[in-house]
């Protein structure tokens, strides 16, 4: 009997530390992610530098929080085996333009609005997901959902804890950008994709 209560008291343990380590993980993925906002506004509530440069240091921001490498991956799927090792490479950096150009654009629209974060959740040991909403100076809301991975190994000038996904209004954009490039190569060569990404 004691042998099995001393059991038992060993697994609540374990399940107490477990828990206790997924809350530090998303606080930690949180106070990453709030940091990270709260800078990006000051840099758009600064008047005393231009919009070209405000562009640019929030690019440089987003750099530390987002995993552009692993998003452009992740968007080609399946794809991304039919891309050759320069083709590959040319990809990562294109998406990573496109991604940031898109960031820095949307986020102008931030200035008078608000970032709320509504809770976290802990998918996996190394999985985290922050949901949260937007709310504008009208009071419009709407849903923007980070996730979040922790990498083996820490990647230089990056956080411990980077973005891999963003679900806004309910809609992925690596899966939005997966079906996108799907349909362009269903239609042609890779080459044809990797036209309409210089493009861009």
């Amino acid at each position: 009997m004691k042998i099995l209560i001393n059991i038992n008291k060993i697994v609540l343990v374990g399940l107490l530390l477990v828990s206790v380590s997924f809350a530090d993980d998303t606080n930690t993925v949180k106070e990453l992610f709030e940091n990270t906002f709260e800078n990006t506004i000051k840099i758009l509530n600064d008047q005393t530098i231009s919009k070209e440069q405000k562009h640019s240091n929030i690019i440089k921001s987003s750099e530390q929080m987002f995993d552009f490498e692993l998003m452009a991956k992740l968007s080609m799927g399946k794809n991304w085996r039919k891309l050759n090792e320069t083709q590959q490479n040319e990809f990562v950096k294109l998406y990573k333009k496109k991604m940031q150009s898109s960031y820095s654009t949307k986020i102008d629209n931030f200035t008078d609005s608000n970032m709320n974060v509504k809770f976290t959740k802990q998918l996996k040991p190394n999985k985290v997901v922050i949901y949260s909403s937007i709310v504008d100076n009208a009071k419009n809301s709407f849903d923007v959902d980070f996730k979040f991975y922790k990498p083996d190994i820490d990647k230089k000038g990056k956080n411990s804890w980077l973005v891999y996904d963003v679900i806004i209004k309910g809609v992925s954009i690596i899966k939005s950008d997966r079906a996108q490039f799907g349909a362009i190569l269903n239609r042609g060569a890779v080459d044809n994709l990797m036209d309409k990404m210089r493009e861009q």
